[in-house]
């Protein structure tokens, strides 16, 4: 095959190979069997992924939806067991003595549920790494993971257990 010429036995039509329509790649049909399906939807003008159908993508498997209603019942009975934010005394002496801000001392309420192994591979439901937190400090814990890791409130799981939780 020639410059001129489309590279039809590749799959590659159109675009950058020197065929200017899917006409030549009919006219090139040597390649291509009689009787087949590309050489019918070559006639009738169309390609083959224009009739491919398109369906969405499930946003959370079935296990991951179960997961997630069980933990949304336990974690509510959870925040009235632990109403005081543990984060608050933490981040205050680091926020004090790195970034200059006087911070106060005096825990909030818990408002989230902040999970210090993170929420993959089953950990979702395991409350030995849950952790009481008000709005701010889970903002904070968020947005300074470094400083996070170094105060103990977000950790990662030893590679022995086969988890990657980031």
């Amino acid at each position: 095959m020639g410059r001129s010429e489309c590279n039809v036995a590749s799959g590659v039509g159109g675009g950058g190979n020197g065929c200017k329509n899917m006409g030549e790649v009919a006219a090139t049909s040597a390649v291509i069997r009689e009787g087949s399906i590309i050489e019918e939807r070559l006639a009738k003008g169309s390609w083959i992924w224009e009739k491919m159908k398109r369906t969405p993508l499930k946003q959370r498997s079935s296990n991951r939806a179960r997961d997630e209603r069980i933990y949304n019942r336990r974690v509510k009975q959870w925040k009235k067991e632990n109403p005081f934010c543990e984060a608050c005394a933490i981040t205050a002496d680091y926020r004090a003595i790195h970034e200059y801000d006087v911070y106060n001392t005096v825990p909030r309420l818990t408002e989230d549920c902040h999970h210090t192994a993170g929420k993959n591979h089953g950990l979702l439901l395991i409350e030995k790494w849950w952790l009481p937190v008000c709005r701010s400090c889970h903002d904070w814990i968020t947005t300074h993971g470094k400083a996070a890791r170094y105060l103990g409130l977000t950790i990662d799981l030893p590679v022995e257990m086969g988890l990657k939780t980031r």
